[in-house]
Protein backbone atom coordinates (compact mmCIF):
# COMPACT_ATOMS: atom_id res chain seq x y z
CA UNK A 1 0.00 0.00 0.00
CA UNK A 2 0.95 3.63 -0.68
CA UNK A 3 1.23 6.64 1.25
CA UNK A 4 -1.87 7.39 -0.26
CA UNK A 5 -4.14 5.07 0.35
CA UNK A 6 -3.36 5.39 4.06
CA UNK A 7 -4.04 8.84 4.52
CA UNK A 8 -7.49 8.19 2.78
CA UNK A 9 -10.59 8.70 5.51
CA UNK A 10 -12.60 5.62 4.60
CA UNK A 11 -16.09 6.77 5.57
CA UNK A 12 -15.10 10.06 4.03
CA UNK A 13 -14.42 8.53 0.74
CA UNK A 14 -17.52 6.06 1.03
CA UNK A 15 -19.92 8.74 1.34
CA UNK A 16 -18.50 11.02 -1.25
CA UNK A 17 -18.98 8.19 -3.82
CA UNK A 18 -22.22 7.14 -2.85
CA UNK A 19 -23.38 11.57 -3.56
CA UNK A 20 -21.89 10.86 -6.93
CA UNK A 21 -23.45 7.73 -8.15
CA UNK A 22 -26.55 9.09 -6.93
CA UNK A 23 -25.93 11.93 -8.90
CA UNK A 24 -25.25 10.32 -12.08
CA UNK A 25 -26.90 9.11 -14.90
CA UNK A 26 -28.64 5.98 -14.68
CA UNK A 27 -27.26 4.33 -18.01
CA UNK A 28 -24.27 2.45 -17.56
CA UNK A 29 -21.50 2.61 -19.75
CA UNK A 30 -18.24 0.51 -20.05
CA UNK A 31 -14.47 1.31 -19.37
CA UNK A 32 -11.59 0.10 -20.24
CA UNK A 33 -8.45 1.00 -18.11
CA UNK A 34 -4.61 -0.16 -18.90
CA UNK A 35 -3.15 -1.58 -15.26
CA UNK A 36 0.50 -2.13 -16.04
CA UNK A 37 1.82 -2.80 -12.81
CA UNK A 38 -1.33 -5.76 -12.30
CA UNK A 39 0.87 -8.92 -12.39
CA UNK A 40 -2.01 -11.86 -10.82
CA UNK A 41 -4.83 -12.75 -9.81
CA UNK A 42 -4.61 -11.50 -6.70
CA UNK A 43 -3.99 -7.70 -8.01
CA UNK A 44 -7.27 -8.42 -10.02
CA UNK A 45 -9.29 -9.40 -7.09
CA UNK A 46 -8.30 -6.13 -5.30
CA UNK A 47 -8.95 -4.19 -8.29
CA UNK A 48 -12.42 -5.82 -8.80
CA UNK A 49 -13.21 -5.41 -4.36
CA UNK A 50 -12.12 -1.75 -4.72
CA UNK A 51 -14.17 -0.53 -8.03
CA UNK A 52 -17.42 -2.98 -6.45
CA UNK A 53 -16.96 -0.79 -3.16
CA UNK A 54 -17.56 2.29 -5.23
CA UNK A 55 -20.62 0.76 -7.13
CA UNK A 56 -22.13 -2.61 -5.71
CA UNK A 57 -23.68 -2.92 -9.25
CA UNK A 58 -20.55 -2.84 -11.26
CA UNK A 59 -19.32 -5.16 -13.53
CA UNK A 60 -15.87 -5.81 -13.01
CA UNK A 61 -13.11 -7.84 -14.75
CA UNK A 62 -9.26 -7.61 -14.52
CA UNK A 63 -7.12 -9.58 -16.83
CA UNK A 64 -3.66 -9.53 -15.72
CA UNK A 65 -2.43 -10.96 -18.75
CA UNK A 66 -3.60 -7.77 -21.16
CA UNK A 67 -3.46 -5.92 -17.87
CA UNK A 68 -7.21 -4.68 -18.92
CA UNK A 69 -9.65 -3.46 -16.37
CA UNK A 70 -13.17 -3.63 -17.78
CA UNK A 71 -15.62 -1.85 -15.45
CA UNK A 72 -19.60 -1.44 -16.72
CA UNK A 73 -20.78 1.37 -14.01
CA UNK A 74 -22.94 4.16 -13.85
CA UNK A 75 -19.92 6.32 -12.28
CA UNK A 76 -17.73 8.65 -13.59
CA UNK A 77 -14.85 7.76 -15.12
CA UNK A 78 -12.08 9.48 -12.76
CA UNK A 79 -14.07 7.94 -9.41
CA UNK A 80 -13.29 4.31 -10.89
CA UNK A 81 -9.69 5.32 -11.44
CA UNK A 82 -9.49 7.03 -8.42
CA UNK A 83 -10.78 3.96 -6.39
CA UNK A 84 -7.84 1.71 -8.43
CA UNK A 85 -5.10 4.05 -7.99
CA UNK A 86 -6.22 3.94 -3.75
CA UNK A 87 -5.42 0.38 -3.69
CA UNK A 88 -1.72 1.20 -4.85
CA UNK A 89 -2.14 0.22 -8.82
CA UNK A 90 -0.91 2.90 -12.09
CA UNK A 91 -3.63 3.38 -14.02
CA UNK A 92 -1.80 3.96 -17.57
CA UNK A 93 -3.02 7.11 -19.24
Amino acid sequence: MTDRVRQVDYWGVLYLTTAMISQSSAQARSIVFTVPDMMCGSCGKKIITAVTMLDESAVVTADPETKWVTVLTRCDEGLVRDAIEQVGFEVAL
